[in-house]
């Protein structure tokens, strides 16, 4: 597009992954961690990109990029430790994936000068995610527990 200065990328996907495996960690009431990577069943991802990419002038590239994510436990039955550090049985079907942030973009721009014998490109980037809640987990006194995170940028 535009005599090859524009590049416009877009992408919708769909996936449905079976016997999906995922890393469960415990903690017992003497302090002891077990972790094991167990089954998690089934899990559905569903969601878009968009990437553009522009060189406006010569030696000047500016790119960004967009991407928006529903990715969820179709099925995901386990066991947690309950009350008196007994295991329960418990489903996620419908959680959030774990690190599946809902968006997350970025944009950058890099402009090459010359300098000497050769060129030089400096390179600037910023990139977004939007934090991601991870599965509630009981703890051994019986209540509720969960927290957020998100990847530093």
């Amino acid at each position: 597009m535009l005599d090859r200065r524009l590049r416009v990328n877009a992408d919708v996907f769909y996936n449905i992954y079976k016997d999906m495996q995922v890393t469960q960690n415990i903690t017992y009431p003497d302090g002891k961690n077990s972790a094991s990577i167990i089954n998690a069943g089934q899990a559905r991802t569903k969601g878009l990109e968009l990437e553009i990419t522009a060189v406006p002038v010569e030696s000047l590239t500016l790119s960004a990029y967009v991407a928006g994510l529903d990715a969820r436990y179709t099925r995901y039955n386990t066991q947690v430790l309950g009350a008196g550090g007994l295991l329960v049985p418990i489903s996620y079907k419908g959680n959030q994936l774990m690190n599946a942030p809902k968006w997350s973009g970025g944009a950058s721009a890099s402009y090459t000068v010359p300098m000497g014998p050769g060129r030089t490109t400096l390179f600037l980037q910023d990139n977004f995610t939007t934090s991601s809640t991870p599965i509630s987990m009981i703890s051994p006194r019986n209540s509720w527990d969960s927290s957020t995170w998100s990847m530093p940028t």
